[in-house]
């Protein structure tokens, strides 16, 4: 086989492993519910980072990231949609950087198991940013300090951004 091919072969596996330990389920959630016919619960939680931030890194396992400029301190929303176990999660603030992260869930069930944490973050525009999300999509909005975004399995799509350095990766995703 040649590399093309063996590339797209392996993009191909990973996606469909992604999506594996992502859950797929159809639905949408309901904030503090369940999502209707699939099993799942969804459960919300925000908060306010209330020291100065300048660095922003993310590490997420499945869902969605949003990073929108925003006025004031850094905000952020966890969505989180899970089968049995909830995701954990962890947002630490150490001098001027903020780290978020999802650990996954403990125990996800291989046929329409979901284990998922969807990220909404309003952070100065300034702020600069290294997010990763291994299944799911990462989206920023209006930055203008330096950005790098990955994607293992899904699209990064970057809107209205003034950055002097933006590197976007999609490894089987739209860039």
């Amino acid at each position: 086989m040649d590399n093309p091919r063996r590339r797209r072969l392996a993009a191909t596996c990973l996606v469909l492993a992604a999506l594996t330990v992502a859950g797929c389920a159809p639905g949408q959630g309901q904030p503090g519910g369940s999502v209707p016919g699939s099993g799942s619960h969804v459960d919300t939680t925000s908060y306010t980072i209330s020291q100065p931030v300048t660095q922003l890194r993310l590490d997420n396992l499945a869902g969605a990231v949003s990073v929108t400029a925003g006025d004031g301190p850094v905000s952020v929303t966890e969505t989180l949609t899970y089968t049995d176990d909830q995701p954990g999660t962890s947002h630490q603030v150490t001098g001027d950087t903020l780290a978020l992260a999802s650990t996954g869930c403990p125990h996800v069930r291989m046929v329409n198991g979901r284990c998922e944490v969807k990220w909404d973050v309003h952070a100065p525009a300034a702020t600069n940013l290294r997010l990763s999300n291994h299944a799911g999509g990462v989206s920023v909005s209006g930055m203008s300090g330096t950005v790098s975004a990955t994607s293992d399995a899904g699209s990064v799509r970057g809107r209205n951004l003034t950055s002097k350095s933006v590197t976007a990766k999609g490894h089987s995703g739209s860039v």
